[in-house]
């Protein structure tokens, strides 16, 4: 017992002289530490590697990211190489501006939204059948003809949805819209959703009461495919959707379809599947109107050759890494309702 309590107190003494003689070491390795659980902490939300923050956040997730050959010091690896056209105007709003929470958020509940097929911003097919009057609705009242707008046309726009619609906040670079987003969001508890203001914490559906609109974009039922079947997830989405028109009687009302998850959670997974993703969004697509209300489907942008999620887009086979974020950019750009006089909200630019 006096053997072991001396080396007890030596190996103490021990540790103590190391402390002592190496505090900044130490301090390092905490430091290193703590940037490690908060990358995870930030990795399970859905945020990627990108050097567009201008905060901590990238250099925590690059320590997570150091197996792929991502560390602090290289974080330019992602920067963005696609000059945008005008940057847009600010606008200001009172209750709530650019606004990002992660605020109540589900426990329990399994992120998985995602995009899908190959979509370049050049292709001169991509507006074909667009006349420069307007756009055409097709037989079909959930296609119809876009046209390409300029970032001013987010200006009056508010994005809702869950953790696909935070990294469009913090990814895609639409300085000028508002967001209502908040992780693990749904569309049975979306207009109940809190989301953090600038003063306090208030629900979308109190963001839709205070301020109005032009433009409302939804991104939600990722997390709604282990919830009822299609017809009970469809009446409640029909349901958000009268609500949101009776409070912003004037805006135009985009549903977008939810995004693919990547080929192996698609093969492995019963429930977050693309079969099933797929169900619902043509449940959806029959909830535009061609007036409205519309559909766009960004999955057109990610997909690969078999309508998963391209592998070199996300790392957890669900959501997009922070530098993918760019062709959505584009995406929305190229999806923009005219609004003249035939049947418009206001005059097209």
């Amino acid at each position: 017992m006096i053997i072991r309590g001396r080396v007890v107190f030596g190996l103490k003494n021990k540790i103590k002289a190391f402390l002592k003689n190496n505090i900044l070491f130490c301090l390092m390795l905490l430091f290193c530490l703590a940037m490690y659980v908060y990358g995870m902490e930030l990795k399970a939300y859905g945020y990627c590697v990108t050097s567009r923050e201008e905060s901590v956040m990238p250099i925590a997730l690059a320590f997570v990211e150091t197996g792929r050959g991502v560390f602090p010091w290289n974080l330019e690896w992602q920067e963005y190489e696609t000059e945008k056209t005008s940057p847009a105007e600010t606008q200001d709003i009172d209750f709530i501006d650019r606004v990002i929470s992660f605020a109540d958020a589900s426990e329990g509940v399994e992120e998985t939204d995602s995009p899908g097929t190959d979509f370049s911003p050049e292709d001169e097919n991509l507006m074909a059948g667009i006349e420069e009057d307007g756009y055409l609705p097709s037989e079909d009242k959930g296609v119809v003809s876009f046209v390409t707008v300029e970032e001013t046309y987010f200006d009056d726009a508010v994005f809702i949805g869950d953790s696909r619609m935070v990294g469009v906040y913090e990814y895609a670079g639409i300085e000028s819209a508002t967001y209502y987003a908040k992780v693990s969001m749904t569309i049975f508890d979306l207009m109940e959703s809190r989301v953090t203001t600038n003063d306090s914490v208030r629900t979308v559906r109190e963001g839709l009461e205070e301020n109005q609109f032009g433009k409302v974009y939804l991104m939600v039922g990722l997390n709604e495919l282990g919830t009822g079947d299609v017809d009970y997830f469809i009446a409640a989405y029909q349901g958000v959707i009268e609500e949101i028109r009776a409070l912003q009687p004037e805006a135009i009302i985009y549903i977008q379809g939810i995004m693919h998850v990547a080929g192996d959670m698609d093969r492995s997974d019963s429930i977050f599947n693309n079969e099933n993703i797929n169900e619902r969004n043509e449940a959806l697509r029959q909830l535009a109107n061609g007036e409205d209300v519309f559909y766009i489907d960004v999955n057109e942008v990610y997909d690969d050759e078999n309508g998963n999620l391209r592998s070199d887009c996300t790392s957890d086979d669900v959501h997009l890494y922070g530098n993918c974020y760019e062709e959505w950019y584009q995406f929305f750009m190229h999806h923009g309702v005219p609004t003249d006089a035939e049947g418009s909200k206001e005059d097209d630019e």
